[in-house]
C-alpha cells in the first residue's frame, strides 16, 4: 500500500499537499488500515481494499459515510494493473444500493482526466464544479 501510495499519480493527487512533499511512510498505511477496521466497526464509512490474486493491495473503494440519502465515494489504484477501477466502482454502487443507499456522489480534481473517465463509465453524471482555488473539483453523481 505504501509503495502505491507514493506512486506519482496517487501521490500528487492525494498526498503532496498534507504530507509537504515528503513520502508517503509506512505509518500512514498502517494507520489508513487501522481506521477502515474501526469505521466499519463503528460503521462510520465503509473501505473495501481491492487485492490481486496474490493478496497484496492494488487499490480500494470506499463509501465515506453511513448516510443513505447521499453517500461520497472514494477510490484510488495502482497504476500497475489497469482495468479493474470502472468495474469496482459499478459493484461498490450496486453494494450500496442492495444496503439502502439512494444515491452517490464524488469529486476529481478537474485536470483527472481517468478519474472523470472512470465515473462517467460507472454511470456517474457531471453536475458541474464544486470547491474553489487548489479544491475546485469537478462534482458526479449516481442515483441508486
Amino acid at each position: 500500500m505504501t509503495r502505491i501510495c507514493n506512486e506519482p499519480l496517487i501521490y500528487d493527487f492525494l498526498f503532496r499537499r498534507n504530507l509537504n512533499g515528503a513520502p508517503y511512510p509506512p505509518e500512514n498505511a498502517r494507520h489508513f488500515l487501522d481506521s477502515a477496521v474501526a469505521a466499519w466497526r463503528d460503521q462510520t464509512h465503509f473501505v473495501f481494499l481491492i487485492q490481486r490474486l496474490d493478496g497484496s493491495i492494488a487499490g480500494n473503494v470506499d463509501v465515506l459515510s453511513p448516510n443513505l440519502d447521499a453517500a461520497e465515494i472514494g477510490y484510488w489504484a495502482t497504476s500497475s494493473a489497469p482495468g479493474f477501477m470502472t468495474p469496482a466502482v459499478a459493484a461498490l454502487c450496486d453494494l450500496a444500493r442492495r444496503a439502502g443507499y439512494r444515491s452517490l456522489f464524488a469529486h476529481t480534481r478537474t485536470y483527472n482526466e481517468r478519474s472523470m473517465a472512470v465515473l462517467r463509465r460507472a454511470g456517474f453524471e457531471d453536475v458541474g464544479l464544486a470547491g474553489s482555488g487548489e479544491d475546485l473539483a469537478r462534482k458526479f453523481i449516481k442515483a441508486l
